[in-house]
């Protein structure tokens, strides 16, 4: 649990924890500091990962407070895998892979490999992976 010192709103009419900040306590007792005068009240609750009191919000896997792993997945939609969305610059992010430009390839099109220059030109390139050449 967090703590949380709030004061009457008198014009808003709402209890509200804006200009206060917690010093230190314990379990009895608790310091605050505050930026009005007014009514207090000082409360022991939960807080979000965004630092106020009973927010449902929570960290999401890519360290996002409220985040919906969109800025640490990859094209394969997966958080901290690695992937990019930008398939190394070689491709276009599909709907869970990468579909690579011409003569790039692996899963992240990441891979070069061409018929001319890596087979020297007695083979071609492994369509699967690009990684080897399947001689002539």
């Amino acid at each position: 649990p967090s703590r949380f010192g709030m004061y009457y709103d008198e014009q808003a009419q709402v209890w509200s924890t804006a200009g206060m900040s917690f010093v230190s306590g314990d379990s009895d007792h608790v310091k605050m500091t505050s930026t009005h005068m007014s009514y207090f009240a000082s409360v022991r609750v939960m807080a979000g990962c965004d630092d106020l009191p009973l927010s449902s919000r929570v960290f999401d896997h890519c360290a996002v407070c409220g985040g919906n792993n969109g800025t640490c997945s990859g094209c394969d939609g997966i958080p901290n895998t690695g992937r990019d969305k930008g398939c190394s610059g070689h491709g276009q992010c599909g709907v869970s892979t990468c579909s690579c430009v011409f003569n790039w390839y692996g899963i992240m099109c990441n891979v070069f490999c061409s018929d001319q220059t890596t087979c020297s030109g007695h083979g071609r390139c492994n369509s699967g992976s690009g990684a080897a050449c399947v001689c002539d």
